[in-house]
């Protein structure tokens, strides 16, 4: 199972009993049990870190890296 979210990566965190979303930063993935992944989640204004399933997460912004280029090897000049 992949990932859907990285440490690091900004999220909004909604879990239905809450009036408004929590704008958080994913501090661990956690190991995956059966088809769900939990993330550890921390807002800055709280003192404490959440467990949560992914499914109750959205990505803001990530810290995915850009698609880098391919470059061919460069070979050895023939003699």
């Amino acid at each position: 199972m992949s990932e859907i979210f990285s440490v690091g990566d900004t999220v909004s965190y909604h879990d239905g009993s809450m009036g408004a979303a929590l704008t958080c930063e994913v501090v661990r993935v956690m190991p995956a049990e059966g088809n769900s992944r939990t993330y550890r989640i921390r807002d800055n204004n709280e003192r404490f870190e959440r467990a949560v399933p992914g499914f109750t997460l959205t990505l803001i912004s990530g810290n995915k890296p850009a698609a880098v280029p391919f470059k061919p090897s460069v070979s050895a000049k023939k003699r």
